[in-house]
């Protein structure tokens, strides 16, 4: 179950942490909200007890008060840099885990610098601070709820979600495929956490997946090179699933092996919608140039066609596919090239930012995060090799 984790100090925020929590364990049920590590029972690991519950959060709320960052021992020395300190203990665990963090900012506190924090948690000093403050605290708290509720489902909008039938799920997703699209490819990390949590995530990702690749087979596809469009675009599907299952089984049993808990459903759905995405875009860039080359030479498709469909052998083939390439470059081609280009830069960036969403998920060191994707592409290298060679054979 997905926790709203709260640290704070009671000497410094304890007041309006209370009455923080309250509203969010009304808003998302009292057993989603931990903030009170007196809960943990007598005898009980105190470092591991808030480690877990760390690792069972969604979010962290960091409660900042006037007197957090100068609150001291009985030895005067500031509590965030004493060995063992509890709040310093929580930041840390969840910064390292990749949990979100959010500073929440009450009685008029301000977001310490980095430079005033223990290294362990300098980090939070770049973290989006959200201030509640007495004079707007519905407004600033709702605002709170609002970010929340993008990375845990609040109970009323849980309990009409999970009466959805098959066919309301099935209806949502294609509807909700255009939004899905466009937060994927504005916030990857956040959106593929938060579709994983929607009910029925398995059929609303099948959806994306045949929509997506629907979409990019039509992009792929030259006219005047095909037999039949509507063909070519469905024979597209098994092939999208083939290239699904090739990076799966590899990602999955690397995984494994460094002890990530790769789960293989929420994997290949979060595999599925990265790759559709991909996908997407790489066809995009495809037709941007096509479109360039035929405003150069409208006439370049059914020039293609006859030196595409030829029985000369395929050097002939290539050099004269070349001479028609070359007679084909104008102006519009270039400026399609170059669009194309920032196209698959953007498609790099953003594959490099999605696939930490499984680091999020899983909730594991960036060096493990590191070892499953170089076993993983060692895998598919060795894979792609012998599938040359064979073919060679």
């Amino acid at each position: 179950m997905a926790l709203i984790f709260v640290s704070y100090r009671r000497l410094d925020t304890q007041s309006a942490t209370g009455r923080l929590c309250d509203k969010l364990q009304t808003h998302f049920d009292a057993d989603r909200v931990f903030h009170d590590i007196e809960s943990i029972e007598a005898g009980d690991d105190f470092t591991a007890a808030i480690r877990s519950k760390i690792a069972a959060s969604s979010v962290v709320l960091v409660m900042i008060g006037r007197h957090w960052l100068d609150a001291a021992g009985p030895d005067a020395r500031p509590r965030l840099f004493e060995p063992g300190d509890y709040v310093c203990l929580e930041i840390a665990t969840a910064l390292e885990r990749g949990i979100p963090v959010i500073p929440v900012l009450v009685e008029g506190a301000a977001m310490p610098p980095a430079s005033a924090l223990p290294p362990s948690i300098a980090a939070l000093a770049s973290r989006q601070a959200l201030e509640i403050t007495e004079q707007r605290w519905q407004y600033d708290s709702d605002r709170l709820v609002r970010q929340l509720e993008t990375l845990i489902p609040s109970k009323h909008k849980r309990t009409e979600e999970d009466t959805a039938t098959p066919g309301q799920t099935l209806l949502q997703a294609i509807v909700g495929w255009p939004s899905d699209f466009v937060q994927l490819l504005i916030y990857p990390r956040r959106h593929l956490a938060a579709l994983l949590k929607q009910p029925g995530f398995v059929l609303r990702a099948i959806v994306f997946f045949a929509l997506s690749h629907t979409a990019a087979a039509w992009l792929f596809v030259i006219e005047e090179l095909v037999a039949s469009v509507p063909m070519f675009v469905l024979t597209g599907a098994p092939f999208a699933v083939f290239l699904l299952l090739f990076v799966l089984v590899p990602l999955h049993l690397s995984a494994r092996a460094v002890g990530a808990p790769s789960h293989v459903p929420s994997t290949m759905v979060m595999l599925g919608y990265i790759q559709s995405v991909a996908m997407v875009l790489v066809a995009t860039g495809i037709a941007v140039m096509w479109a360039g080359l035929t405003l150069g030479n409208p006439d370049i498709g059914s020039e293609l066609r006859p030196l595409v469909y030829t029985d000369l052998p395929v050097e002939s083939r290539a050099a004269s596919i070349l001479k028609l390439y070359e007679r084909s470059v104008s102006g519009p081609y270039l400026a399609g090239f170059a669009l194309a280009m920032l196209i698959w830069f953007f498609t790099a960036v953003w594959l490099l930012v999605a696939i930490t969403a499984f680091r999020d998920v899983w909730r594991i060191s960036w060096l493990r995060a590191v070892a499953i994707l170089m076993l993983t592409a060692g895998t598919l290298f060795i894979a792609g090799a012998f599938v040359v060679f064979a073919a060679t054979l």
